[in-house]
């Protein structure tokens, strides 16, 4: 059974950035660390839109980035939670699985667009432009690396 997944909004819920005046080793000069957590909430049936009864689930997709310059440190994190609307006849899991990988491609843009937004606003660094991800991908990936571990 094809799913449909509706994304109704989303929101902040938390955003830190920071630079740290040190002096950062020279291998990590240049660089930028970015590290990913996904996580989806319980499943709810949410009341009635449009004649019909839906079930919400929330996906957290938080991302922190870390560049490095000669003596300083832009570290930036934030979180943002998507609502998504589904059927009912949707299993649980099957939705949870759904949010993470359709739901995390649905919210990277936004995420991409503040974090370039604000680094865009500090004129000591460069902005940072995040790559387009393949979430998708991402999710294979990591998957295949899990059962390699088993």
């Amino acid at each position: 059974m094809q799913a449909d997944l509706e994304f109704k909004k989303f929101r902040i819920k938390n955003l830190n950035y920071n630079v740290i005046d040190e002096e950062v080793e020279e291998g990590k000069r240049g660089k930028i660390d970015i590290r990913f957590n996904v996580g989806s909430s319980d499943v709810e049936i949410s009341e009635e839109i449009e004649g019909v009864r839906k079930k919400t689930s929330t996906l957290s997709l938080g991302v922190e980035v870390k560049a490095y310059k000669k003596q300083t440190i832009l570290d930036l994190d934030i979180t943002i939670e998507g609502i998504f609307l589904t059927d009912l006849e949707i299993k649980d899991e099957e939705l949870h699985s759904l949010v993470k990988t359709n739901g995390s491609a649905i919210v990277m843009p936004y995420i991409r667009n503040i974090i370039s937004m604000v680094t865009g606003y500090d004129n000591t660094y460069n902005q940072v432009l995040l790559p387009a991800f393949d979430t998708h991908k991402m999710f294979d990936d990591f998957k295949n690396f899990s059962e390699d571990d088993s």
